[in-house]
């Protein structure tokens, strides 16, 4: 079994798309994946399955589309296995996340675009902002 995070992006955000984290887990779990683990009402989980990444991002997909009719339309999922997630961590820069009550340091994962093109978008205050494209981040 591989250990998966996936991100659900548009769900329980401003009142909007309302789904209970125990129902998402029940969600996860009849579609055979096991150890499924909700964080806080975020839209994130971790859990265990033997399909590829792919895959397994295809039956969340399609599971969510049945089993919740969500008024905003469908929902963006990206599926990351537990080792590209620690590869994302140990790529960080140099000093990231180290003093969290002096800066603030954030990761935006990316979906359906590059970090190439996502990295034209940001607009960093040089004396205060550093902003760096990482694979499938900024």
């Amino acid at each position: 079994m591989t250990k998966y995070v996936a991100f659900l992006r548009g769900i329980n955000v401003g009142g909007k798309n309302k789904v209970p984290m125990s129902d998402l887990k029940k969600t996860f779990e009849s579609l055979g994946f096991q150890n499924v683990k909700t964080l806080l009402n975020s839209g994130n989980v971790i859990f265990e399955a033997g399909p590829s990444t792919d895959k397994v991002s295809k039956l969340i997909k399609t599971a969510l589309e049945k089993n919740f009719k969500l008024p905003a339309g469908p929902i963006k999922v990206l599926v990351m296995t537990y080792d590209q997630l620690k590869t994302i961590a140990k790529k960080a820069p140099l000093g990231f996340g180290q003093t969290p009550a002096k800066y603030y340091s954030d990761v935006v994962f990316l979906i359906d675009v590059t970090s190439g093109e996502a990295f034209n978008v940001f607009e960093p205050n040089p004396e205060v902002d550093s902003v760096w494209p990482g694979t499938g981040v900024i």
